[in-house]
């Protein structure tokens, strides 16, 4: 992973920071609350959100995640970040 976020120009501090982050609003997610919970609201993605909380943990939820990621890419406009 190193190598690929180097080649990304991140580092590799910089993208455990965001994979700590991802996972605190998986979890968020799965207590229905946080900005996760509510992108998906705004974006009324209920399917995706179903399939995120029929994971077994966060790193399967990862997997199902890093896939959507640009269908998410107006998350930020939505959220005022």
């Amino acid at each position: 992973m190193r190598l690929a976020t180097d080649l990304a120009g991140v580092s590799s501090g910089q993208f455990e920071s965001a994979l700590g982050a991802m996972s605190k609003r998986i979890g968020e997610l799965r207590l229905g609350t946080g900005t996760l919970f509510t992108v998906m609201q705004k974006l009324n993605d209920d399917a995706f959100r179903k399939q995120i909380l029929s994971t077994k943990d966060n790193a399967e939820a990862f997997a199902d995640v890093f896939p959507n990621i640009r269908a998410l890419a107006g998350a930020l406009d939505i959220t005022g970040a």
